[in-house]
């Protein structure tokens, strides 16, 4: 099933952003981090999933099973483009904070 991001609902698309800007989440922290039921965190992830946005792979986790959250690899782009803003703007960032820098040279 191919979805975008605005076929979500307003919990689909906090949920998701909760993933994608983890790159990645234990489902057990998920519900809590969310701060949503079990049953409900359950629903969200399972529309998720149908709709190709994560993935859920099953890990042991604190010695116990649970599954580990993450952006489906067609969602990679949006990380990828995440991704490079973060890095244009600590470069852009560093820049500015070299040219507040008194030079050294003359010494």
């Amino acid at each position: 099933m191919s979805a975008s991001d605005s076929d979500l609902s307003t919990d689909e698309q906090d949920a998701l952003e909760l993933i994608r800007s983890r790159g990645g989440i234990h489902q057990s922290d998920f519900w809590k981090e969310f701060n949503i039921s079990l049953r409900k965190g359950s629903r969200l992830v399972e529309s998720l999933q149908q709709a190709g946005f994560i993935e859920r792979e099953d890990v042991v986790y604190k010695r116990r099973t649970t599954y580990y959250l993450k952006p489906a690899p067609r969602d990679l782009d949006f990380l990828c483009s995440w991704l490079a803003i973060w890095c244009l703007r600590l470069s852009v960032k560093r820049t500015w904070i070299h040219n507040l820098t008194p030079s050294h040279s003359g010494q």
